[in-house]
This record gives structure tokens, sequence and C-alpha cells, in this order.
């Protein structure tokens, strides 16, 4: 039997749905974007930097605060991988939803810190990879800091592995850079280690 909604709401603590339902759905997305279901990996070039930014964000902090070194570094890996860097702002490119689902599909990295932004995977083939910028209270807690405001033994929903579960039952890869964040919860990402990182991808 087939069961339809005007409108389904999925917050950030929704239980994991079974992975038929995410495939199902993003099935849809792609045919009324008109986008062909023959996988052509020529075409999975693009590298996605989903940037967070003090505008675009709907709640302060986690902003990256060496942003520039770190793109760099991501164009250069562009460069040598023959990739299509891109910085992608939700803010910007919410216009034409056609085009927006298009740009997602032909992804084959998607990197950004936890937020809502990355429920653009939902647009992306299986097999890309996404590379989740975590940030954690390193004096406070072991937990990424969306989960934080909770007791690790009380029995409750987290978002902060929100984006791995859905990677997963996408049938994505999945990678987390843990970085820890300052008292204004913006953080320097360890140009090191995303080097390192981006070598074993």
């Amino acid at each position: 039997m087939k069961v339809g909604a005007r409108l389904l709401i999925n917050p950030c603590r929704t239980p994991s749905i079974h992975p038929r339902l995410w495939h199902d759905a993003r099935e849809m997305y792609w045919s009324i974007s008109n986008i062909s279901k023959s996988l052509n990996e020529n075409k999975r070039i693009n590298f996605i930097y989903v940037q967070r930014t003090s505008s675009n964000a709907m709640n302060r902090g986690r902003l990256i605060l060496n942003e520039q070194p770190f793109i760099d570094l991501l164009k250069e890996y562009c460069l040598k991988n023959s990739l299509n860097y891109i910085q992608y702002d939700h803010s910007k490119n919410f216009k034409n939803v056609k085009r927006h689902i298009k740009l997602f599909y032909n992804a084959r990295y998607i990197i950004g810190v936890h937020g809502g932004a990355l429920e653009n995977i939902n647009f992306a083939q299986s097999g890309t990879t996404l590379i989740e910028i975590m940030p954690f209270r390193s004096s406070t807690s072991y937990l990424p800091m969306t989960c934080s405001m909770f007791n690790p033994e009380d029995l409750k929903a987290c978002a902060g592995y929100m984006f791995y579960t859905q990677s997963q039952l996408l049938n994505q890869t999945y990678w987390i850079l843990p970085t820890v964040v300052n008292n204004q919860e913006n953080m320097n990402v360890d140009l090191n280690r995303l080097k390192n990182l981006l070598q074993q991808i």
C-alpha cells in the first residue's frame, strides 16, 4: 500500500527511516530535475565546499577562522585531481531548484561544517564522499558540540551524528574531521589533518 503526505517534516532527532524510502525520495528529486539515471562517472567532478558564514547561518558559531588557507588547500587538491572546485552558499542558490539538485547530483566530494546545509547530500549519488567538520568543546565534553547540551547517560537523540546516518542510508562514504571550537564556538581547521585525510579518500 502506498502512503502519501502533503507535507513530511523530519526534524534532526527523527529516528532513521528505512533506506528504501531515502533512495525513493532521492529518485523523486532527480526525476523532477530531469536527471538521467545513467551513472556517468566522468561528469562527477564536483568538489563542493558547503560554506558556513555569519550571514547565511541560522544560528551563531561554527565558523572556520582560517578559511582562506583552508580553501586554498581544497583548490590545490582539486587542481591536482582534475576536480571542479565549487564554493556553495545556500543563501545565494535557492532560486533554481533543478540546477541546485543537479549540482549535488554531480558531486564526487562534499565538505562542510556540521549544519543544515549539509542536507544537500540527499541529492548526491551513492558513492559520493562526505567530509563533515565536526565541532567539539574540548574542555566540557568528548561529544560533538551539538550533543553536549544533553547528559550522555540520558537516552535522548543527538543531532551530532545525523549526517553519518543519512550518508550510510544513501550508500555514501563518510569521514568525520573533529575540530575543537573556541569560546565563541568558532574553529581553526587543522590543515595538516585535512591534507592527510584528502590523501586517503
